[in-house]
């Protein structure tokens, strides 16, 4: 994981994550939930999510940004969508490094 704040990595698990990608379809709680439950937890509720889904449903994106994700990303079907996605993720951590807001247009 990268910290945007020191430039240097962590270990996984260690506290202070930056940014969390987070899929809708989830086994056992889907991820408007777990945004949910990120949201309401003052340790982690400053930490940027990214839902990233395949699914292109209005209602979740809508609902996506109603419990506070701060970018939808559609899941990438090719090489070129890839790029793309992985552009926009490193200007969101760009912009967090800069402590710009990281929203990005759902």
């Amino acid at each position: 994981m990268y910290d945007p704040n020191d430039g240097k990595s962590r270990k996984r698990g260690s506290p202070g994550a930056c940014l969390i990608l987070l899929d809708i379809n989830l086994p056992r709680k889907n991820g408007h939930e777990v945004l949910a439950s990120i949201r309401g937890n003052d340790h982690i509720a400053h930490t940027c999510v990214v839902m990233c889904s395949s699914s292109t449903s209005l209602e979740d994106i809508a609902r996506a940004r109603n419990n506070g994700a701060n970018a939808y990303l559609l899941k990438p079907m090719g090489s070129k969508d890839m790029n793309t996605m992985v552009t926009l993720l490193r200007q969101i951590l760009l912009n967090l490094k800069e402590g710009v807001n990281p929203a990005v247009s759902i």
